[in-house]
């Protein structure tokens, strides 16, 4: 490139984690659009320069852009709750730029500009944080479309159509199991924004996909894709926490569980909807304590997610009234977590001198290389453990007893 100024600080720009501390969001849009106004122009006094290679030469580009640290994925989801809020469109944002828009006092004014420690310096700052990750993705892909539309076009050759290899859709499939798999997710965003925009996003959209792929198939292979289906979204990490998992803060903040996730406690709301590194969290300890709580309601919220899609599918099954479906039939037999734990400990496995001195963390470890579970799931388990009977619901007894009932009939 002739000059590569503007390509350099448009890189720089995308992985800039701390570009708030100095700019707005609405601010680096703009740097973002300066700097593409003229990377094109340089782009194209380059390939008029250049008699071959222009493919490696925008391919290097390509993947100069793909290599920074931005987030690849933030879409629209990423900032339509606060494109609802204040009535307005990225279009309007960009396009017409009307600063007497409420909008613009939260995205173009600097937060360390507002009142230290207040709601507004808060909200400003998560407005803006996703409004960068946004404006990241949406200037990246722009570039990244106009340098692939000026590739050299290949001789026409015979196209052998790709063979695709599976007789259904699984686009929303995929998209709802890394959407419930992702709990370090939350070191960008808060829980409620995850659970409206991500977490609970997709469940729909799969219903409807298991819809049209169950009229697409053969009779004979719609239990094979509904067991396909159970499969997948049973091996996500957290589809089989247990029910009690968020019980520790469903005590601690006197809530009851199924108010989840818009609780009666408005301090609990607040602090699921509050983002770990805000300003205000001055302090680790807060921090740690933030994400902890944050992250278990979304485990927990996964896995919710996880048997609505359970339910859904048992009502589309053929099998549903003569015999359970196939997975079904697996997981009543399956121990859960807590009822692994509770076995080990009836057959002294915790006795063990090098297991008993080991760390929670090391005991789940363990027992994880044995049973291929989540480790945190059972390091939950194994605490529960040091508590007594009364601290632990009904459930809990109900599997001390499942556990009693087969210990005994080995006998």
């Amino acid at each position: 490139m002739v000059d590569d100024y503007s390509f350099n600080k448009f890189c720089e720009l995308l992985s800039d984690e701390a570009i708030l501390k100095t700019s707005t969001a609405f601010g680096v849009a703009k740097q973002f659009q300066t700097y593409i106004a003229d990377i094109k122009s340089q782009v194209l006094k380059e390939l008029m320069n250049r008699t071959e290679n222009q493919d490696v030469y925008l391919d290097f580009l390509i993947n100069e852009i793909e290599k920074q640290e931005y987030i690849k994925d933030a879409g629209l989801r990423y900032i339509e709750r606060w494109l609802k809020e204040y009535d307005t469109t990225v279009e309007d944002i960009l396009e017409r730029a009307d600063f007497s828009e409420p909008i613009y006092a939260v995205l173009a004014r600097h937060y360390n500009d507002m009142e230290p420690f207040s709601e507004e310096k808060d909200k400003a700052f998560l407005v803006q944080s996703s409004f960068l990750s946004y404006f990241c993705k949406l200037y990246a892909d722009e570039l990244i479309d106009f340098l692939k539309s000026k590739k050299p076009k290949p001789k026409k050759q015979e196209v052998i159509p790709p063979t695709n290899n599976k007789p259904f859709k699984d686009e929303y499939l995929i998209a709802f199991c890394k959407e419930i798999s992702n709990e370090r997710a939350i070191k960008e965003n808060t829980f409620m924004q995850l659970y409206d925009y991500g977490i609970t996003h997709y469940g729909p959209y799969l219903e409807s996909e298991i819809t049209e792929n169950l009229l697409l198939l053969n009779k004979d292979k719609k239990e094979d894709y509904l067991n396909y289906v159970l499969d997948k979204i049973n091996k996500t990490p957290f589809a089989s926490i247990p029910e009690d998992y968020i019980d520790k803060w469903l005590t601690k903040y006197k809530v009851d569980r199924n108010e989840f996730p818009n609780f009666k406690n408005q301090e609990l709301n607040e602090v699921l909807e509050t983002y770990y590194a805000s300003e205000h969290i001055t302090t680790y300890d807060k921090q740690h304590a933030l994400l902890d709580i944050q992250i278990d309601f979304y485990c927990y919220a996964a896995m919710l997610e996880v048997k609505k899609i359970v339910t859904f599918i048992e009502t589309k099954s053929g099998k549903q009234k003569e015999t359970p479906l196939t997975v079904k039939q697996e997981k009543s037999k399956q121990l859960t977590v807590n009822q692994i734990v509770l076995l080990l400990q009836e057959t002294g496995f915790f006795n063990h001198p090098n297991i008993e001195n080991a760390s929670k963390v090391k005991q789940s470890e363990l027992i994880s290389l044995l049973t291929g579970l989540n480790g945190k799931n059972i390091k939950t388990a194994i605490q529960k453990l040091d508590k007594k009977p009364s601290e632990l619901g009904e459930n809990y007894q109900k599997d001390n007893d499942k556990i009693e009932r087969i210990l005994d009939n080995l006998s």
